[in-house]
């Protein structure tokens, strides 16, 4: 099995996931729109500084992603991937932000407008391990740092 392959084909066929922060020992998820780089060892998302996300962020920079590709039928209990990604998050700035926001908004075009707004931050997750569970039985860690 191609892990990195499987991986990959599930970042690039879904659009939203799940970020799961924390502050003050309690947890926090949010639905969000990413993109990730081709390497995989990156994954981009976009908001406003304004949100709890953000700011949970900025206290305790460690973040999971989970992205799946269900369908929410009963073949996915044999079928569906999901797959979450650990790892530190950063603000991104400067000339790697235009880089990388370029990537961010040719994924999600209906977002450009956000994503290239001087008040919008892009974070990092610089992901260290992906968990991969495929159906009921499988499961499968990539270590990527």
């Amino acid at each position: 099995m191609d892990i990195p392959r499987e991986i990959r084909q599930v970042l690039e066929e879904q659009k939203f996931g799940v970020l799961c922060t924390q502050s003050q020992g309690r947890p926090y998820a949010s639905l969000v729109t990413f993109a990730s780089t081709h390497d995989l060892y990156s994954l981009l998302i976009a908001t406003s500084p304004a949100t709890r996300k953000f700011a949970n962020l900025a206290a305790r920079p460690r973040a999971a992603l989970l992205v799946d590709n269900r369908a929410n039928t009963p073949e996915d209990l044999q079928q569906a991937i999901a797959l979450t990604a650990t790892g530190a998050t950063r603000e991104v700035h400067a000339r790697e932000r235009a880089a990388l926001a370029e990537g961010d908004a040719a994924r999600h075009p209906e977002l450009a407008e956000f994503v290239e707004q001087d008040g919008t931050a892009l974070i990092c997750l610089e992901v260290e391990w992906y968990f991969v569970a495929n159906g009921l039985s499988r499961g499968y860690a990539l270590r990527m740092r």
